[in-house]
């Protein structure tokens, strides 16, 4: 068994509404085509050894257009090698419940996401999260730092605090480790443990601050929560799972700060081990 990857897309560029979000993913080292960029996820998954990738929906509320059907076509024309995640929008589906439902009966998604972008503690998103728990599906939230087309604010994982509070059986994926307000993000998946935690993009950070955001994660006792995310195609899923074992902090660093290194089965539950767990793949 192989690594698998939380947190892909495959958006091409009749997807993307707003020319902001195009400059923004034309910094990355995929370059956005007409068509979905399949044959380059797995070209990267093959060179770094990835078996599986969670594939998400795109984000309608952060300017990406998205059609479940032809989302649902991508993942089935490979299903040795994707896993699909579905896009219910609160704000603009009429009736949430019956959508949920034709993710998972229809297109057999097994989560829902990426969402977020949005005030997540408006009461319009609470059928959503129903819905999730009815099914008992994942839901992988954007916090952290968003992209340009949205407020740095609607990223902030403290709001997570107030659906958790509301929803406690709701499992969440927090996408990208809240960064670069992982320690609000670390204070909230403490005290509720159906918080899992991505580190999607961390790829593009700086080292110092990645091996911050790590140490925080680990102070916080949540190594047995943490799930390897790429963020494709802003990051290579091959490239980023390369610098991961370079994020441990040094020895004194650990010894006078008291944090914990992550233990051999954490670091192969980074790798796979959570994400078969939460997604029940065996």
């Amino acid at each position: 068994m192989g690594v698998i990857d939380i947190h892909t897309h495959l958006s091409c560029r009749a997807d993307v509404v707003d020319p902001r979000i195009m400059r923004f993913l034309e910094q990355g080292p995929v370059a956005l085509g007409e068509e979905p960029p399949v044959a380059a996820l797995l070209a990267d998954m093959d060179r770094g050894g990835i078996e599986r990738s969670v594939v998400l929906a795109s984000p309608p509320c952060a300017g990406f257009r998205h059609d479940n059907d032809r989302h649902a076509a991508l993942v089935s024309a490979h299903p040795d090698r994707f896993i699909g995640f579905g896009m219910v929008d609160p704000f603009h589906e009429k009736d949430i419940a019956g959508a949920v439902r034709r993710c998972v009966e229809v297109h057999g998604f097994l989560g829902i996401g990426e969402f977020g972008y949005v005030d997540i503690t408006d009461p319009a998103c609470f059928p959503l999260y129903e819905a999730c728990i009815e099914h008992d599906l994942p839901l992988l939230i954007h916090l952290g730092s968003v992209i340009p087309t949205v407020a740095q604010r609607l990223g902030h994982p403290f709001q997570l605090d107030e659906v958790v509070l509301r929803y406690p059986e709701l499992t969440v994926i927090a996408a990208h480790a809240g960064a670069p307000w992982t320690e609000t993000l670390a204070t909230v998946a403490f005290w509720h443990p159906k918080v899992w935690i991505d580190l999607a993009a961390l790829g593009t950070y700086p080292k110092l601050m990645r091996i911050q955001v790590l140490a925080t994660l680990m102070a916080a006792g949540l190594g047995d929560r943490l799930l390897f995310g790429s963020d494709f195609p802003v990051t290579l899923p091959s490239a980023w799972l390369r610098q991961l074992p370079r994020l441990e902090l040094p020895w004194i660093a650990r010894k006078y700060g008291e944090i914990p290194a992550l233990s051999a089965a954490q670091w192969a539950g980074l790798r796979e081990g959570n994400a078969r767990r939460l997604l029940k793949l065996g």
